[in-house]
């Protein structure tokens, strides 16, 4: 049976990465892995220790938070929205802009709105990991997103970057009915410190828009 790792947060100076010039450097030039939690159904909880709530690197299965015991924390340096549409088997995603964000599922189309952000963790940032991940939100996780978001337009409105707040978030069950499911809430913000702002102002310059892509293979977005 695989085993999932917890880390521990260690003091670690890490200096921002030398991504020369910023402009040019788009997301596909990083090697950005997802988060993703664990709902009771899911494979990898079947297959190893991890339990359901928990929110996880699906690329090292690195445990980042668990509910009731350790929340998620989070810098946010970039963000993106798109939509996922899927039509006789093809899969196409497309970036959302006021003039699509609206759309409706018809006809055989379904149509799924995802909120991302591209976020630093402060305890991967002392362990020496000084990359972002990925964090998308759709469905009922958009009231987290949004919630974000108003957070981040506060910081706008006192000409603050987006970077200068630490966001924390508990894993919770939320239940509708027979179904129920894991879910974040923020539950509080706090200033960054300003070692990892340094950092994050250097991951902030990175063009995180996604571009057209179109495929046949399944495809899988992880969201909260």
């Amino acid at each position: 049976m695989n085993q999932l790792t917890k880390a521990t947060p260690t003091a670690v100076t890490v200096a921002p990465p030398n991504l020369g010039a910023s402009n040019d450097v788009t997301v596909s030039d990083l090697q950005i892995s997802r988060l993703k939690i664990l709902q009771a159904n899911s494979d990898l909880v079947k297959e190893t220790d991890a339990k359901p709530g928990s929110v996880i690197d699906v690329d090292t299965g690195d445990i980042k938070a668990m509910k009731g015991d350790k929340p998620l924390k989070f810098i946010i340096v970039g963000s993106k929205k798109t939509w996922l549409i899927e039509e006789n088997g093809t899969y196409t995603v497309l970036p959302a802009t006021h003039k699509n964000e609206y759309a409706w599922n018809e006809n055989g189309i379904k149509r799924t709105y995802f909120h991302s952000f591209f976020v630093l963790l402060p305890d991967d940032v002392n362990n020496g990991n000084p990359f972002p991940y990925e964090l998308s939100f759709s469905s009922t996780g958009l009231t987290a997103a949004a919630m974000i978001s108003k957070h981040l337009l506060l910081q706008k409105h006192k000409m603050a970057p987006s970077w200068g707040l630490t966001f924390e978030a508990n894993v919770i069950l939320r239940k509708k009915g027979k179904n129920s499911w894991f879910s974040l809430q923020v539950t509080k913000t706090s200033p960054t410190s300003a070692e990892h702002q340094k950092l994050a102002e250097s991951f902030s310059t990175i063009n995180y828009a996604s571009k057209p892509e179109v495929t046949t293979a399944k495809y899988e977005e992880e969201s909260f």
